[in-house]
């Protein structure tokens, strides 16, 4: 028996002749869509019954039986009264597929539905996102039919774990770790594109990934480590910002090999203080870069500076200010060298400051001025040794 599917002619339709009278007893030929070679159709969805051909009309006008096409053939209809006077011809006729119509309301409906030269199910893919509740969602999402996420909540919708995540077909490879990526059935890694939220954190803490979500604000109560997520468990791009809000020291520390960089300086920690804030950009694979905030500005260039007993501080890149100790002896004078040399030839200004014993000698006891830009000259005009504190000021 063959596959049909309904006529779109002919079922349920009340035909007239041309006099427009009811066109009782009227004859409905079928055939090959384009010839006049008869081609049977059928009474009943199974195919199993066929119709009279001609169809013979009834007294209203029209056919007694359903009418069913023989699926994929076109068909010409005849339609005629009593006397075998042709009245119309219709060609090129296919049956309705009922199966399409299942198949447009089943699962994969979309992807016979065309829109912008792509079928549907690309078009909702690329631009739209899927909206799930919970993280556990989304490892069940098949990443065929989307590649954005949005989820309402972490663990439930409301519970302040609303993230926007997307599908990385280049990784394979990545854990699951919870919360910048999760791994789903079929393999696919789903990360986050847009975080948000304020964390909150007391004391000691190593961050996760959700938990690095957005902004980390240290409300200290002692001097404490805050050691940083993993970068490659972040996108590339992926900005992370921490605010210490607190009159302790937050010690911002690397993860595992990770390298913190400031500007083009490699470092393990990076010390914040009361105010203080820092904004890290991951690269996605092995670092953290110092995009932003107070905490950086000892490490770049603009205010670069050393530590010890002579040590400098460069203040916006412009004022360099150094400052150092030496044991100077009685009725003489030391040259002393800068830390760094000052761009502009000298200091503009040097200050030195006796820390010795005799009291009675300290007015106009010791004088320095500068040699050149690289050096200073301390001298003592007392008679014993003396311990004296220097600063000098220039650019």
């Amino acid at each position: 028996m063959p596959v049909v599917d309904l006529s779109p002619i002919g079922n349920g339709a009340q035909y007239l002749g041309t006099s427009l009278v009811l066109l009782s007893g009227g004859l409905l030929y079928t055939y090959q869509a384009g010839t006049n070679t008869p081609l049977a159709t059928y009474t009943t969805k199974d195919g199993d019954i066929a119709n009279s051909n001609p169809i013979v009309l009834d007294s209203s006008g029209r056919p007694p039986q359903e009418i069913w096409l023989i699926r994929g053939d076109g068909y010409k209809f005849v339609l005629a009264d009593s006397l075998n006077n042709i009245i119309a011809t219709y060609d090129d006729i296919l049956g309705i597929d009922s199966t399409l119509r299942e198949d447009l309301a089943g699962p994969n409906g979309a992807d016979l539905i065309g829109i912008y030269g792509e079928t549907l199910t690309e078009f909702l893919k690329d631009n739209n996102a899927l909206v799930v509740n919970s993280i556990d969602e989304i490892r069940n999402v098949d990443h065929t039919r989307f590649n954005r996420i949005l989820c309402y909540g972490y663990n439930a919708v409301g519970d302040g774990g609303a993230k926007l995540y997307w599908y990385d077909p280049a990784d394979t490879t990545t854990p699951d770790n919870a919360g910048s990526v999760l791994v789903a059935t079929d393999g696919a890694r789903w990360k986050i594109a847009a975080a948000g939220g304020v964390n909150v954190v007391t004391g000691a803490t190593v961050l996760t990934p959700k938990s690095a979500n957005g902004i980390v604000v240290t409300n200290l109560t002692a001097n404490a480590t805050i050691t940083l997520p993993i970068a490659s468990s972040f996108r590339a791009g992926t900005t992370l910002t921490i605010a210490n809000d607190s009159a302790f020291v937050a010690t911002i520390v690397r993860s595992g090999t990770d390298v913190i960089l400031c500007g083009s300086t490699p470092l393990t920690t990076i010390n914040m203080g009361n105010g203080d804030t820092l904004q890290l950009i991951s690269n996605g694979i092995s670092s953290w870069q110092c995009v932003g905030g107070s905490a950086m500005l000892r490490y770049t260039a603009a205010f670069a500076q050393s530590t010890g007993f002579n040590s400098y501080v460069t203040i916006a890149g412009v004022k360099i200010i150094q400052q150092g100790r030496a044991g100077v002896n009685a009725n003489s004078s030391m040259d002393i060298t800068y830390p760094v040399a000052y761009p502009s030839g000298q200091a503009d200004a040097i200050v030195a400051v006796i820390n010795g014993q005799d009291t009675t000698s300290r007015q106009g006891a010791i004088s320095a001025f500068s040699l050149s830009a690289t050096q200073t000259r301390i001298t003592n005009a007392t008679n014993i040794n003396q311990s004296v504190f220097w600063i000098a000021i220039g650019t």
